[in-house]
């Protein structure tokens, strides 16, 4: 029997083919689906508007929520405050690049055991 062509790996037979114009996996992802990236970029993209000091003005979701980390980190949250640092040296290195504004590398926390209250314990004397 000849063959017009040979049969192997990446060649499979033409009965087996796709049909011209049919998809690969036609159940497949619909056209369309957003992926969670694009989701995200839309949402922080949003406008919402914000009150300050009785003014409203009209910001993204993204600006909101960095003016709340940053003043939530200004109230003494550590967390927060880590956070915008880190944030803050991410995107704007240019005030990290005299090595008199080097953020440290290195943040050391100290952790105390609580009352209950909220306050910490008061340290054994040993």
């Amino acid at each position: 029997m000849g063959k017009s062509y040979d049969v192997g790996h990446g060649r499979p037979p033409k009965h087996t083919r796709f049909r011209k114009g049919q998809s690969g996996n036609p159940k497949g992802r619909p056209k369309g689906t957003r992926n969670r990236k694009s989701i995200v970029r839309e949402i922080m993209e949003r406008r919402v508007t914000v009150r300050e000091n009785g003014i409203s003005r009209t910001v993204t979701v993204a600006d909101a929520a960095i003016e709340k980390l940053i003043a939530k980190s200004l109230n003494g949250t550590v967390n927060d405050l880590v956070k915008t640092i880190q944030l803050f040296a991410k995107y704007v290195p240019e005030k990290f690049e005299d090595e008199k504004d080097v953020a440290p590398s290195v943040i050391n926390v100290h952790f105390l055991e609580s009352d209950g209250n909220g306050r910490p314990k008061e340290p054994v004397e040993k």
